[in-house]
């Protein structure tokens, strides 16, 4: 049972009638436009921590690394809270970062990470790294 506030939604009536075509010919513009696989690449960075203050500022300090790692803001979606935002007793914040070029996105991401894992603010907060997402959560 799906409960929903809107069911003519197109992913929606899809699933229902179990055609795929009408899912990927709606589907795949979006993700073209946005560079979301398969036509672009992306890394879901999920940062939490056991207190609420650090893990925001963590998130932050994080894009700021991106950038410095020559990512630019038009490819970082966030930070912000993740949509579950507490799991496991502890807090959450996420970010998205998607470019065309797998290999030089990956790179920054990893030079970002280093430079965050050496950072003060990794002792308190967990980095997590998600290559092409299948979720955002």
């Amino acid at each position: 049972m799906v409960q929903t506030f809107n069911p003519d939604h197109y992913i929606l009536k899809a699933v229902q009638g179990q055609d795929y075509a009408v899912l990927w010919n709606a589907e795949a513009p979006l993700r073209r436009e946005l560079q979301l696989p398969p036509f672009g690449r992306a890394v879901l960075a999920v940062l939490s921590s056991a207190a609420e203050a650090p893990v925001e500022q963590a998130a932050r300090e994080f894009t700021q690394l991106l950038h410095a790692a020559g990512v630019r803001p038009a490819e970082i979606m966030g930070p912000a809270p993740a949509p579950l935002y507490r799991v496991r007793s502890r807090y959450r914040w996420h970010l998205l970062v998607r470019a065309q070029d797998g290999t030089r996105l990956h790179a920054r991401v990893q030079d970002a990470a280093a430079r965050f894992k050496a950072s003060p603010a990794s002792r308190s907060v967990r980095l997590d790294l998600d290559v092409d997402p299948a979720d955002l959560s």
